[in-house]
């Protein structure tokens, strides 16, 4: 019997679990999704992220392997607009490191904390007294036995298609059917400093430094625009691109010239 049973490990299940057990409570974790592993969404932490981080003691493990992004550009179509050192109390604007380390040291830190976790395990039902959710079933990847656990409270953190959120019949509400798409790969050698938006029209574009402990030149770029558009009608808005100073911006340049006749990648 467990006080709380969280579903899905990832940033938000992960950090949920962490503060629980620190205030004493029993904490299971469980997750379908076997870890590390990669997944697209939250690539950047930023606002009051980094200083969650550092309250909950992570901050440092996250930037051991991961550049401070202490410069944004925001580019509209009519100028520029750049902040730099942004830094407070040694503490960045923002961090982007990879998901998969990400959620492994919340994970981690969780697990240090008290907390039990369960990878590469699908919750199949949920369990009822009442109108109460009192547990789960599932079962673990490695086959076996269906299994049961109990908790007083059972937390849904498995996103927008929350399978507790089904089971409870869950109301939504603000909902906004899809819009956009978004593409992403990561390069290295782009010449990239810091976090960048362009804007044009209903494109947009994102580029951010990264980090990683294998590679600490290791760049990365992002992007996004409205579904059915190419890149190439990106590219047809923004030719001052092709203009900006050559030593930061050519490989990058040349890397998204070759998305244009590119239907997918990641």
């Amino acid at each position: 019997m467990f006080d709380v049973i969280v579903v899905g490990g990832r940033c938000a299940g992960a950090a949920t679990a962490l503060l629980l057990a620190r205030k004493g409570f029993k904490a299971l974790v469980v997750d379908k999704a076997r870890f590390p592993s990669e997944i697209p969404p939250g690539h950047f932490i930023h606002r009051q992220g980094p200083r969650l981080l550092q309250r909950w003691g992570v901050l440092d493990i996250v930037r051991s392997g991961c550049p401070p992004v202490t410069r944004f550009t925001t580019d509209l179509g009519d100028f520029p607009l750049t902040g730099i050192n942004l830094v407070r109390d040694g503490v960045a604007f923002g961090y982007a490191p990879r998901r998969g380390k990400l959620d492994a040291i919340l994970i981690e830190a969780a697990i240090k904390s008290g907390a039990e976790f369960r990878d590469g395990f699908s919750v199949d039902d949920y369990t009822f007294y009442d109108a109460t959710v009192m547990g789960i079933r599932g079962h673990s990847y490695k086959g076996g036995p269906t299994v049961g656990e109990r908790a007083q409270i059972t937390i849904g953190a498995d996103g927008r298609r929350s399978s507790l959120a089904r089971a409870v019949g869950a109301p939504r509400y603000e909902e906004i059917p899809p819009l956009a798409c978004r593409y992403f790969s990561y390069w290295s050698g782009a010449g990239l400093d810091g976090l960048e938006i362009y804007l044009r029209e209903a494109r947009r574009l994102f580029m951010r430094f990264r980090g990683d402990t294998a590679d600490p030149d290791f760049r990365g770029l992002s992007v996004r625009w409205l579904l059915k558009l190419h890149v190439s009608a990106f590219l047809e808005c923004m030719p001052e691109f092709a203009a900006l100073p050559y030593d930061r911006y050519h490989t990058a340049w040349q890397k998204l010239h070759g998305l244009c006749h590119c239907c997918s990648f990641l």
